[in-house]
This record gives C-alpha cells, sequence and structure tokens, in this order.
C-alpha cells in the first residue's frame, strides 16, 4: 500500500477509553464484528454485488458487499461503500423512450432489455437506422462541474458510440468502454449551465441497452440513483469501547474519490486519557487500482 497526504491532517479523533491493543474492522475479509458498526442513511441506496448486478439496500442499511471494477475491467470487493448525497437530475433514468428524451427521425428506442438490477424491461435499446442518431435531454440547471453516467451494453455492431453534456457541441467517444453483452459504466465530466445529456450512434444499423443514466454535480459519479432524485448521505459510526465511537462522514473525505470503496479502518495506540489514537482508513483506488491507506497519529 502506498501513503497519500490526508484532507482530515490536523482533525483530532473523537475517541474514548481504550481498548488496547486496538481494533480492525475489515470489510474485504467480512471479518468484523458487526454490533460495532452503525451506518445511517435516510434514503435508500444501491450497490453492484460480486454478480455484478445492481442491488437496492433500504434506509440505514449497511453496503458492505459492494464491488467495483479494477483497471482490468475486473469486478473486485468486497469493500464497504460509503458516499456523501447526491442526486440525479434526469427525468427518466432508465426510460428514454420517455417525452423527456428528445429523439432524432432515425432513433428507435424500446423499453424491452433486462436492466443492471436483473429487472425484466427496465432498460432501453437504442437503435439507428440512419447514421448519427442522437437521443438527448434538456435540463434547467445552474452552472456547475456535472458528471454524466450511464450503464451501457452493445447488442449489435461495432461502430463509435458518443455521449455528450452540451447537446452534441461536444460528443465524447466511449465504444472503447462499451463490449458485447457485459454491463460497462461509461461517463463524462463538464462545466456548464443547463446541461442537455444523451447519446449518439454513430454507424447505422448499430444497437445499444442503456439503463442507468445519471447526472449530477460533482467530478465523479456516484452510486446508481436508479428512479431520479437524491440519494442522502452514508454516515459511518464504529463503536470503540463501552459505547464511545468514532463517526466517519463523507464530509470529512470528500476531496478524496476514491475513498468510497472502505477495505478496512484500523484503531491503534488508543489513550484512555487525551482520547487519541492512530487511525489508518485503507480504500480502492479506482484510479490506480491499488489498495490505498490514509495514517495519522493522534
Amino acid at each position: 500500500m502506498r501513503e497519500i497526504v490526508s484532507p482530515l491532517d490536523g482533525f483530532a479523533s473523537p475517541f474514548g477509553r481504550a481498548t488496547p491493543p486496538g481494533l480492525t474492522i475489515d470489510f474485504r475479509s467480512g471479518s468484523y464484528d458487526s454490533d460495532l458498526v452503525t451506518l445511517t442513511r435516510a434514503s435508500t441506496a444501491t450497490y453492484i454485488d460480486a454478480s455484478g448486478v445492481l442491488q437496492t439496500v433500504t434506509s440505514d442499511t449497511i453496503r458492505d458487499a459492494a464491488y467495483t471494477h479494477d483497471l482490468t475491467d475486473t469486478l473486485t470487493g468486497p469493500f464497504l461503500l460509503i458516499e456523501g448525497a447526491a442526486t440525479n437530475e434526469v427525468t427518466a433514468p432508465r426510460d428514454l423512450t420517455d417525452a423527456a428524451w428528445t429523439k432524432s427521425a432515425s432513433m428507435g428506442t424500446a423499453l424491452n432489455a433486462t436492466g443492471i438490477d436483473g429487472t425484466s424491461n427496465s432498460a432501453t435499446t437504442l437503435t439507428a437506422s440512419a447514421a448519427n442518431q442522437t437521443v438527448t435531454e434538456a435540463l434547467t440547471l445552474t452552472e456547475a462541474e456535472y458528471t454524466f453516467s450511464a450503464r451501457v451494453k452493445r447488442v449489435t455492431g461495432g461502430g463509435r458510440i458518443d455521449i455528450t453534456l452540451d447537446g452534441g457541441t461536444t460528443w465524447h467517444e466511449r465504444d472503447p468502454f462499451i463490449l458485447d453483452g457485459e454491463w460497462m459504466r461509461i461517463g463524462a465530466t463538464q462545466t456548464l449551465a443547463n446541461p442537455e445529456v444523451g447519446f449518439r450512434i454513430v454507424n447505422s444499423g448499430d444497437a445499444i441497452i442503456v439503463d442507468a443514466c445519471q447526472l449530477e454535480a460533482g467530478e465523479y459519479a456516484t452510486s446508481d440513483i436508479l428512479a431520479g432524485g437524491t440519494r442522502a448521505a452514508d454516515v459511518l459510526s464504529i463503536d470503540v469501547a463501552d459505547g464511545l465511537s468514532w463517526d466517519f462522514s463523507w464530509s470529512n473525505y470528500a476531496q478524496v474519490a476514491e475513498a468510497a470503496f472502505i477495505d478496512s479502518i484500523e484503531f491503534t495506540n488508543i489513550n484512555t486519557t487525551t482520547k487519541l489514537c492512530n487511525v489508518s482508513v485503507s480504500w480502492f483506488d479506482r484510479a490506480t487500482g491499488e489498495v490505498v491507506s490514509d495514517y495519522r497519529t493522534g
């Protein structure tokens, strides 16, 4: 593992009485006492399981069986998935036959495909019967950095597939990341007002399946919000000793996007007098494909 500079440097650790020699919460192996861990979240949330299927959990349910793709597009995990709040601005994230989506003359849309969550007739097949066919949704939003993402897999053809956030002024080529018969998440980020998101199929006769379209503020895509609307923030609380706890909220790690997939949290040198300790948080860094750590002494 490699160490990085943490956005938490300088923060005190909120601990009470010690439990020498320490405590390790290992989400990757599942070898931790679940009675010590509490997750609160005021909404449902989703995660990808070991089979690549999207699962939905109820409010206040921990997502400690979450998987993500490594640099070779292989699912790796399990991890604890912990995130801040996010809002999916897309009107109909799964149904591109909806009137909110504007289709070009020769773009066919059919709500007839099995979605990323295994639900029949929940995802949309896009078929181009001429070149450069598009489907887009225009949204009225203030200027900000936005990320548009979607789950996509190829049905027929091998031509170029593009996505846009500005109604086609800029097209981002994403076909190298789209595989036959396998869901892949594609996306792009842009700063603008009033985004218009969507897809372009360049070759006539090509077809793809699209699910979980998501437009959200920020520089990266968070977990799928299938029905649109807002997913509440996760707050993790770990009982270190006799009801005394350490709280991990996403706002503390807001500058570390990769910290969404937590591998383990280790507490050492717990001092009952000063109420300080050493804390090491390890997570899967999707940019490097490695597990990295934030380590602080206190």
